[in-house]
């Protein structure tokens, strides 16, 4: 018997021969290899070693000479197959913990029991796939960088030459994933935060754990990306990154999909430039955070969470015109109303009808001005001193009826205590929260 049955064209591998039946009968052995002799080494009584020659791919016959001049009758057929040949690597990079499934491409690779991968000085078992791929697990290793890598088929002490190399990376961390939840719809701009992250063209985040989304992550710095999440049913999911596409991290962190916030009213539709204006918005799936957020056109301001289908914002300044509301529960993604919000001045009240009104109400004034609405959202403003509870009272009513520059107000029952008469002011409103200037009855 022998072992190997077969070797690589480039010669070079020693070969175990054994003999069965008869014994080495002198120091001298030979092994012939078709038509080359070669001298054995390690020769014991019944087994030595040869070292195969250079020879060309295919079958050839193996006989040995026991004393150095007679060779034996029969022969062995003896493999010799083409050299190793080593392509590529994928991945090309793991992390030093290791535990990478590294798949080799090349040729030669010859049907074995065995096969074996060199991670700079580091041994491990490989699996041969086929004749041009085998898979090795690569081992840790203490330091980042490159390290050569290099195969044996069958014997552990032939390696092929190779240029091939796989880079070890630091081992990938997140410490934090912001926002911490976003719509079901996906979309979410999520800034992840850790160690270890580099620029590579393989760098991605994984979410999910049984139904699992890649995507493709953008790099910041060593400590930074941003990966938009995919569309997921509601719930938590695992994140974790990955730089070689293959190998994750560990880190455990998680993302909470949510229904999407949806607004239904919002009250009132309009408000002065400077801002001040408190907004109601109801709608569905508002969430009680630090993040809910409402925006006027560009500007955003913190928003009142009242319950999960109610919502108070306070506008900020704006410019004359209207501007479209959004509300977010994670300060990044808002879904819009399709209610505008609309900026102006106040209203100026230029006259009215008459400025002598009973004060047992039924009185309608006419009042003309300019920045009116022409809709139902103007109120008027009554104002007067009650002698007999020593305050001021106001009184706010809908008007009747109004276009653009005039509108009609009846007038509420007042009673001032004694007093035959009453001063009193009126002033009007576009959403019954800032008011014109007094103009005096």
């Amino acid at each position: 018997d022998l072992l190997p049955d077969y070797a690589s064209e480039l010669g070079g591998a020693a070969i175990t021969i054994f003999l069965d039946g008869t014994a080495v009968q002198s120091d001298t052995v030979f092994c012939r290899f078709g038509e080359l002799n070669i001298a054995a080494t390690d020769i014991l009584m019944t087994s030595f070693k040869c070292t195969v020659p250079k020879l060309t791919p295919g079958m050839v016959y193996l006989t040995v000479s026991l004393d150095g001049v007679n060779y034996l009758d029969n022969s062995i057929p003896f493999q010799i197959v083409p050299a190793i040949s080593l392509i590529s690597i994928s991945p090309v990079s793991g992390p030093l913990s290791g535990q990478t499934t590294v798949s080799i491409q090349g040729t030669g690779f010859v049907n074995s029991d065995r096969a074996y991968c060199r991670f700079r000085n580091t041994l491990v078992v490989g699996a041969i796939i086929n004749e041009t791929f085998i898979n090795c697990i690569s081992p840790p290793q203490r330091k980042v960088g490159a390290v050569a890598v290099e195969i044996s088929i069958g014997d552990n002490a032939a390696f092929s030459a190779t240029n091939l190399e796989f880079k070890y990376f630091s081992d990938v961390t997140i410490s934090n994933i912001s926002p911490r939840w976003g719509p079901r719809t996906g979309g979410s701009a999520l800034k992840i935060q850790g160690a270890g992250f580099m620029n590579s063209t393989n760098l991605m985040c994984k979410f999910g754990d049984t139904q699992i989304q890649l995507i493709t992550a953008r790099f910041i710095s060593k400590h930074i990306i941003y990966c938009n999440s995919p569309a997921f049913e509601p719930g938590q999911v695992p994140v974790e990154v990955s730089l070689n596409g293959v190998d994750f991290s560990t880190s455990g962190r998680r993302f909470e999909y949510v229904h999407s916030a949806e607004i239904i009213t919002v009250s009132p539709t309009s408000g002065v430039i400077g801002g001040g204006t408190d907004v109601i918005v109801t709608g569905e799936n508002f969430i009680a955070s630090h993040n809910l957020r409402c925006r006027f056109g560009e500007n955003e301001v913190p928003a009142e969470y009242m319950q999960s289908n109610k919502l108070k914002c306070t506008t900020p300044p704006g410019r004359d015109g209207e501007v479209v509301i959004s509300v977010s529960n994670n300060k990044l993604d808002f879904e819009s109303s399709t209610t505008f919000f609309r900026y102006a001045d106040l209203p100026v009240i230029g006259m009215v009808s008459h400025r002598n009104v009973s004060m047992s109400g039924n009185s309608t004034v006419v009042v003309n001005g300019v920045g009116f609405t022409g809709d139902d959202s103007m109120s008027c403003l009554f104002q007067y001193y009650d002698e007999l509870a020593k305050k001021n009272v106001s009184q706010i009513v809908m008007v009747k009826s109004q276009n653009n520059t005039s509108l009609e107000c009846n007038a509420p029952t007042i009673n001032p205590g004694d007093a035959l008469e009453a001063a009193a002011t009126l002033s009007i409103s576009r959403n019954s929260q800032e008011f014109s200037s007094p103009y005096e009855m």
